[in-house]
């Protein structure tokens, strides 16, 4: 409600960039949504099929829409050789995710591929870096279902975690000195520019 009043009383032009586009919300979210639609010049998300939702979904005006696509930091090529892993051997697979922990993360999803695959991928290591999310209160429960996952599977050498959120710099450096593969398991994709994924 306050930010429906607020867009209406706004008299300069709104841009706005919506970050999760879904094809359905609660009530009271999609008051907040068709409001910003309605007072806003411009609309931006990060994907053509968030573009798409909005459209389709929710009746917006395909012209007021900009896709701006969220993109990756740039991290240059290295080595593996020589490099110094934290908590992983050098010449082992290393896999990372790093975020907020929340039930959406999807990291179940990915261990459990994990523990069906471990047999064909010789030596490797899965760095969880995630805290808490904040806003959350199902994340706590969430972390507890991850750790008995991990010794349901039999991974506890694998997998380690870092109980902290990691700043994008740091993240950075772990990616380029510490992983081979960054993981983004997510459970509910809204606004993939991956079609086949948000189908799923």
């Amino acid at each position: 409600e306050i930010v429906c009043r607020f867009v209406e009383r706004v008299r300069a032009p709104i841009i706005t960039t919506l970050h999760t586009v879904r094809p359905e919300y609660p009530v009271a979210r999609k008051k907040v949504i068709d409001a910003l639609s309605k007072r806003s010049r411009v609309l931006i998300v990060f994907s053509t099929l968030a573009a798409q939702i909005l459209c389709e979904c929710h009746g917006v005006d395909g012209l007021k829409v900009r896709v701006i696509p969220h993109g990756v930091p740039e991290i240059p090529f290295s080595k593996p050789e020589g490099l110094v892993r934290s908590g992983a051997r050098v010449g082992q697979l290393t896999f990372i995710t790093a975020g907020l922990l929340r039930p959406t993360k999807g990291i179940e999803a990915f261990l459990t591929a994990l523990a069906n695959v471990r047999n064909h991928l010789g030596s490797f290591s899965y760095v969880i870096c995630d805290m808490n999310h904040p806003r959350n209160a199902e994340s706590v429960e969430y972390r507890e279902r991850i750790l008995q996952l991990v010794s349901q599977h039999g991974l506890q050498a694998n997998v380690m975690f870092v109980d902290r959120y990691v700043a994008a710099d740091e993240y950075r450096n772990l990616r380029a000195g510490a992983a081979d593969c960054p993981c983004g398991p997510i459970a509910r994709l809204m606004a993939s520019p991956w079609p086949h994924a948000w189908r799923q």
